[in-house]
């Protein structure tokens, strides 16, 4: 799993481990969950290193965003 996070251009899901274990691989990760803002580690990992995106399940539309964003990079 890891070789092919490794090589994904980016990592979409909702669990909060495998976010993780992209970002630290250096593949940019969208996290889709209401723990969003919950888990020091991966704030660090959003806020300082920009590696993870955590949106809320309320905020449909600027995960699409960023997911654009990050595809046309």
């Amino acid at each position: 799993m890891h070789h092919a996070m490794y090589f994904a251009h980016m990592y979409i899901g909702d669990s909060q481990t495998m976010a993780a274990e992209a970002a630290v691989l250096g593949t940019p990760s969208i996290r889709y969950n209401d723990f969003v803002g919950e888990i020091s580690y991966l704030e660090e990992l959003e806020h300082l290193y920009q590696l993870t995106f955590g949106f809320k399940t309320n905020n449909r539309q600027g995960m699409i965003d960023k997911i654009t964003e990050l595809a046309l990079i």
